[in-house]
């Protein structure tokens, strides 16, 4: 079982990313609301671009270059009725900034050229320099 500290900020991390990503305009009202597109990509298409260079923005930092280190899998899909969509959809990304910066968890701007930019919470990990950004879209 994870660490209670690590098990809060993941599940802290979770709500940030489906805030952040869940996000659907108001409607007037008596119209239809319907849910926002997520066009963030899946595990398939970030674990393609491990080493490569992210934008980090946030209303409390300069921007900052972060590499993506890792695209991490959880250890079990159990429950998911869909495995293949869940294998897609659930994942973690771990950055790597630089050496001695600490950023604040908060919502951040990531974008990459030639990847649609997108919202997502993120949080230091350890105690050096690494930040996850935790998917769960099922």
């Amino acid at each position: 079982m994870p660490h209670p500290r690590r098990r809060f900020i993941q599940q802290f991390a979770l709500a940030g990313v489906a805030l952040a990503l869940g996000r659907a305009h108001a409607a007037p009202a008596g119209a239809k609301s319907t849910p926002a597109q997520d066009t963030t990509p899946g595990y398939s298409t970030f674990a393609a671009l491990v080493g490569r260079e992210f934008s980090a923005h946030h209303e409390a930092s300069p921007t900052t270059s972060l590499e993506l280190a890792e695209v991490v899998r959880p250890k079990s899909l159990r429950g998911h009725p869909d495995a293949q969509k869940a294998r897609e959809q659930c994942f973690t990304l771990i950055f790597r900034g630089e050496a001695g910066q600490r950023l604040p968890q908060g919502i951040y701007r990531l974008d990459m050229p030639g990847l649609a930019g997108f919202d997502a919470f993120m949080s230091p990990v350890g105690g050096g320099d690494s930040y996850q950004v935790v998917f769960n879209r099922i």
